[in-house]
């Protein structure tokens, strides 16, 4: 059922809002919030801590490697769900995407759902996604889901995707 309703919200996100902003009480301060997109965290006030992150992140090239060699990305399109407001996803999703990036991997495959301080994001499918806690990067393999990364990394990013290929 999760990857029905996940499958149709991506058949229909062609027609979403992206980047829309809302004030978040809780976290005093305007978020990013449901379908969004890198030019979101690209722009002002998200740019500065994503674009530092970004720039500052050197992953393991041997686990690079390792991950271009096996093959298994191209099979894959990936979720992330993740809060503008919290530490871990300014930390964690500039770097995935510094990898993604290494690794010539089409950002567009990528999905991104921005929660609120609930963990919630009204019109995106984050409702049946089981998010705890964020970011929470999501693989899929024939829109069957393959392996998660939660809040953060067991070994590093890399790491753990080379981990979810090597299982698929």
């Amino acid at each position: 059922m999760i990857i029905l309703l996940v499958s149709i919200f991506y058949s229909c996100a062609s027609n979403k809002v992206v980047n829309q902003l809302k004030f978040d009480e809780k976290a005093n301060a305007e978020i990013l919030y449901g379908t969004c997109d890198l030019n979101g965290l690209k722009n002002a006030p998200f740019s500065e801590w994503y674009q530092s992150e970004f720039d500052d992140y050197q992953p393991d090239m041997d686990v690079l490697c390792k991950i271009e060699s096996n093959g298994g990305l191209a099979e894959l399109n990936i979720s992330i769900v993740m809060g503008t407001w919290c530490s871990d996803s300014r930390r964690e999703v500039p770097r995935f995407f510094k990898i993604f990036n290494m690794l010539s991997y089409e950002a567009n495959r990528i999905k991104i759902f921005c929660v609120d301080t609930k963990k919630q994001a009204e019109g995106t499918p984050v409702s049946v996604m089981n998010i705890e806690r964020v970011p929470t990067f999501i693989f899929f393999k024939d829109k069957t889901e393959s392996g998660r990364i939660i809040e953060t990394p067991e070994s590093s990013l890399e790491g753990d995707i080379l981990n979810i290929l090597e299982n698929l």
